[in-house]
């Protein structure tokens, strides 16, 4: 049987090939309470504020260094997150 956060992240590789923003937002947010991670922990992490989370999670905007803390706090490869 596999694991809840394997599943997920197999789920997060086919939709990132697929390339649905909206799908990405919804995996990250399920790995961040799967974590019990919020926004203000990633924000607090990466020194910005949570509505910046908020938007590089949403697509809204981009910011390599916010990517990278949610990639580091989710335990995803930066690449498989991302598809940078």
């Amino acid at each position: 049987m596999f694991k809840i956060p394997y599943i997920i992240n197999m789920k997060l590789k086919l939709l990132m090939e697929a390339g649905k923003k909206k799908d990405q937002f919804t995996i990250i947010r399920a790995l961040m309470a799967l974590h019990n991670i919020r926004p203000m922990d990633i924000a607090r992490a990466a020194k910005v504020s949570a509505a910046m989370v908020s938007r590089v999670i949403r697509g809204v905007d981009k910011s390599r260094h916010v990517q990278q803390v949610i990639s580091l706090q989710l335990g995803v490869p930066y690449d498989e997150l991302w598809g940078d």
